[in-house]
């Protein structure tokens, strides 16, 4: 029994988004791969119980990237500036090293074509979603 908490602890401690499953929707048009990652992520960090993130959190850092200010014409400003703030709410506590890593490598996916932009944004939203569905600051 002991072995299966240790595994499953090292399981959240390791998890890291498959981010060429959440990109490839965009030559396969399947989204279940990709509904299924922005699930699985978001229930790891709703089942973090130290540096719990609030939904106020998550929050703050999607409004960075919609209502057109993570747009086609500026994302290569945008995102970058992004990640500052990510490792300023990470030297704070207000965001855990679960989201701090898999938003890195997110938005260094995103920032090699113009076409990812939308994707990160819809992935986003869906980890948004499910974060509130599987308990947010409960």
């Amino acid at each position: 029994m002991n072995d299966n908490n240790n595994r499953n602890n090292n399981f959240k401690d390791n998890f890291s988004l498959d981010i060429e499953k959440i990109f490839n929707v965009l030559n396969t048009n399947d989204y279940s791969a990709f509904i299924q990652e922005s699930e699985n992520f978001a229930k790891k960090l709703s089942e973090e119980k130290k540096n719990k993130i609030k939904t106020s959190q998550l929050r703050k850092f999607y409004d960075e990237i919609i209502d057109d200010k993570l747009s086609k014409e500026n994302y290569r400003k945008t995102l970058p500036f992004l990640k500052v703030k990510l490792a300023y709410a990470k030297g704070r506590k207000t965001i855990n090293d679960l989201f701090y890593s898999n938003m890195i490598k997110l938005i260094d996916k995103s920032l090699e074509k113009e076409e990812n932009i939308e994707i990160f944004k819809d992935f986003f939203e869906s980890i948004i979603a499910y974060y509130k569905f599987y308990g947010d600051d409960k």
